[in-house]
């Protein structure tokens, strides 16, 4: 669970950060209503091991009602 300051920052727990495998550079990306925070090498890594056919743009746009 996250929480904010009074500057309206977001605080993430020292569980969160954990599971995260955040260490120090972040990305935040952002979609609708939700928002994923990676570590920035767990996400390149997540990437490179993500295989992207059509296949699976097919799958994917079954799953997609916007």
């Amino acid at each position: 669970m996250a929480s904010c300051d009074d500057q309206g920052r977001v605080i993430l727990s020292k569980q969160l950060i954990k599971y995260a495998k955040i260490v120090k550079d972040l990305t935040i990306i952002g979609v609708l209503n939700k928002v994923e925070i990676w570590d920035k090498r767990t996400l390149i890594f997540s990437d490179k091991k993500t295989v992207v056919d059509d296949d699976s743009y097919e799958e994917l746009s079954k799953k997609v009602t916007v």
